[in-house]
């Protein structure tokens, strides 16, 4: 039961289960572990006091510039729930080593990166993402350029080659085609569907049909599908 009062952002700093123990008088006390990675410290809260439910210990720790830090902890406050936090800041911070990508990028902002190496998981993902947005060929992985600039100082840097970032791309536009349809099926609305043609910088003529709905008060667009007009 005491675990469901354990809601405030402040616990997302912590293991989630905490240690319950006694102490030489007998009284009950709750020991919660700090959760960032190669801390060892321990907030001790006395269940016997009137201040049992206190965080302000937690809070001082997690501050700490050898710790969290502020910046973390403000991150934290801007969600309503431990639960939250947990998942949007400090999880993410002890997968990639920075608190960067606990922020959502705003409008034109400046880029920001992690400082740790991405998985080979985020690395395929990220490869697949980059050659669909800007129709880069895959065997652009291989050029030995591309290579030097990814492996040079980390020469055991995943790199996914032609062949696998050709069939994750596959993968995306087929998940991606079933949630769009999936979506504008369960749709109460009007469809407002539209074609455009132009042409591509290499001089080939290309038709495109798309379609536009208001979903959550914004007005979004998706291309359904792009077809290469015959000469």
């Amino acid at each position: 039961r005491m675990l469901k009062t354990f809601t405030a952002p402040i616990y997302a700093f912590f293991e989630p289960v905490p240690t319950i123990g006694y102490d030489k008088k007998g009284n009950c006390y709750h020991e919660f572990r700090c959760a960032r990675p190669k801390c060892t410290q321990t907030i001790r809260r006395n269940q016997a006091t009137g201040d049992r439910t206190s965080t302000g210990n937690m809070i001082k720790h997690v501050k700490k510039v050898t710790c969290w830090g502020e910046a973390a902890y403000a991150v934290a406050l801007t969600h309503t729930n431990a639960a939250t936090a947990r998942e949007k800041v400090t999880d993410i911070f002890k997968r990639t080593g920075s608190l960067d990508a606990a922020f959502e990028l705003v409008g034109k902002g400046k880029p920001t990166y992690s400082t740790m190496p991405m998985t080979a998981l985020e690395a395929r993902a990220e490869t697949a993402l980059w050659m669909a947005m800007n129709c880069r060929p895959y065997n652009l992985v291989k050029d030995p350029g591309y290579l030097k600039l990814q492996k040079t100082g980390r020469p055991h840097y995943y790199v996914p080659s032609p062949r696998t970032v050709s069939r994750d791309v596959k993968r995306c536009f087929a998940g991606t085609r079933r949630r769009v349809a999936k979506r504008l099926q369960l749709y109460e609305g009007r469809l407002n569907l539209a074609c455009d043609c132009w042409t591509s910088p290499n001089h080939k003529a290309v038709f495109a049909i798309t379609v536009t709905l208001i979903a959550k008060g914004d007005l979004s667009t998706f291309v359904l599908d792009v077809l290469e007009v015959p000469k």
